[in-house]
């Protein structure tokens, strides 16, 4: 068995991998709008029609108290005991050195989750 056989088979071995199949021809495959099947509008809910998930950028409401601040991001504990991490948004009403104050204060905010971010964007915070 020369050099070249065992060379096809590390070919042969790594096309039958998960790891090798190319993810980005996938992901264009289930995507509607490359398939020419129509795409759902979104409903004013900010609920996907298609499996009913939360889209990005609706707006949302929790209320709680603030655990922890780290110069424009803050942890809020929500009242039914889920944390939230979110970074201040830059058209809130508020600027990161207001947000110290509200540590252990009860607060309402409004927020989106923003693209790209594990953080949800505060838009509006306010004392409760």
């Amino acid at each position: 068995m020369g050099a070249g056989a065992s060379h096809r088979g590390a070919l042969r071995h790594a096309a039958m991998r998960p790891q090798a199949v190319n993810r980005g021809c996938l992901a264009a495959l289930r995507d509607p709008a490359r398939t020419g099947q129509p795409v759902p509008a979104r409903p004013a809910s900010g609920r996907n029609p298609a499996d009913g998930r939360a889209v990005m950028g609706a707006m949302k409401v929790a209320t709680g108290r603030v655990l922890l601040v780290q110069e424009g991001r803050f942890r809020l504990l929500q009242d039914d005991g889920r944390a939230l991490v979110l970074v201040l948004g830059t058209h809130a009403a508020i600027e990161p050195q207001d947000l110290p104050a509200l540590l252990n204060r009860r607060v309402r905010v409004s927020w989106t989750q923003a693209p790209g971010l594990m953080a949800g964007e505060a838009r509006d915070v306010e004392v409760t």
